[in-house]
């Protein structure tokens, strides 16, 4: 039986070399926050009402790091796994709070690539449009080497 990848490309290694750098732009709408709190059932008021957050000193509701986190590992499997490959590790640490409906961007580059194995080893980051550095980490993953 054959597979459709309509939303997937299939990579192999020799797609991508050391130092390939992707930079995607997004926005956390109020839209996609709700989604998230019905789907994983954190709903801090930090997350939910806007009230509370302004109370807190913040100008909008705050996005959950695991939001971020989730968002970061669907990038790169629409941007480097594709179809066929693993994700092996995700490694996140939040820095500092995002606010809903802020500009963010997501860079990803390729630090090392083993010919052998078929891993792939990369680094991201989420950073405000002032280059402040929200959140950042690390992911490993295999893809075929010869496909």
């Amino acid at each position: 039986m054959a597979f459709e990848y309509s939303n997937f490309p299939i990579y192999n290694q020799k797609n991508f070399s050391i130092g390939d750098k992707k930079d995607i732009d997004f926005i956390v709408r109020d839209d996609d926050l709700n989604y998230f709190i019905s789907a994983c059932g954190d709903n801090h008021p930090l997350h939910q009402n806007l009230k509370f957050a302004l109370s807190k000193g913040y100008k909008n509701k705050i996005v959950h790091g695991m939001y971020i986190a989730s968002y970061v590992s669907s990038l790169i499997t629409k941007e480097f796994i594709g179809a066929e490959g693993l994700l092996i590790s995700f490694n996140s640490e939040f820095r500092s709070p995002i606010e809903v409906n802020i500009q963010l961007t997501c860079s990803i580059v390729i630090k090392d690539i083993n010919l052998s194995s078929g891993v792939t080893l990369l680094e991201w980051r989420v950073s405000l449009l002032n280059e402040l550095i929200t959140s950042k980490g690390n992911a490993s993953f295999w893809i075929s080497l010869n496909k």
